[in-house]
């Protein structure tokens, strides 16, 4: 009789178990919905310029990394705000198919270091989604700016305007050490 008692409980226990484990993967793996404002305000400027509108954000789940992209309309003035609000430096940017993302310095002096040359991180993985509004590989003749933080938590900070769409990327890269994803915050 007590086999049967521990053949029975087995056979309600597994399947809860199996679906408290499907549960917490997909709890996971869905985020919830970035505020992009919040994330402007936090990590670009505060106030938000009065021409930036249309903000979107993303944070694709790079291993090892915590990445930020946002999109938005803004003006030349407020652009070049942004851009002056930090040691950026002019820089060349370049976005792969494969969703990695790379610059090198325009104006390098003749003796500059050659580890300076400029740096590269992963956005999107090949098959991780992107959203509908990611349309940087296609930008041409577009200003880009680059700003690279060395230490514990290398942080790479990105910003690209388009003159023609009046629209900026501003992508924010660290790598995490250990640092837990957005919403464990």
């Amino acid at each position: 009789m007590r086999l049967r008692v521990s053949s029975r409980a087995k056979m309600i226990f597994v399947p809860l178990l199996l679906c408290a484990a499907v549960l917490l993967v997909y709890s996971l793996r869905v985020r919830p919905r970035i505020q992009a404002a919040e994330l402007f305000r936090k990590h670009i400027m505060d106030p938000i310029p009065a021409s930036v509108t249309q903000i979107q954000a993303d944070q694709p789940m790079v291993v090892g990394s915590c990445v930020y992209i946002l999109r938005f309309s803004v003006s030349l003035a407020d652009f070049e705000l942004i851009a002056k609000s930090r040691p950026f430096r002019e820089a060349e940017i370049s976005v792969y198919p494969d969703g990695a993302l790379d610059w090198t310095w325009k104006n390098l002096p003749v003796s500059g270091d050659l580890g300076e040359i400029g740096s590269e991180f992963p956005m999107y993985g090949q098959r991780q989604r992107r959203p509908s509004w990611f349309d940087l590989q296609s930008w041409d003749h577009s200003k880009g700016y680059a700003y690279r933080k060395k230490g514990p938590h290398e942080e790479s900070q990105v910003l690209i305007y388009n003159s023609i769409l009046g629209q900026a990327y501003f992508i924010i890269h660290v790598l995490d050490g250990g640092r837990p994803p957005f919403f464990w915050r």
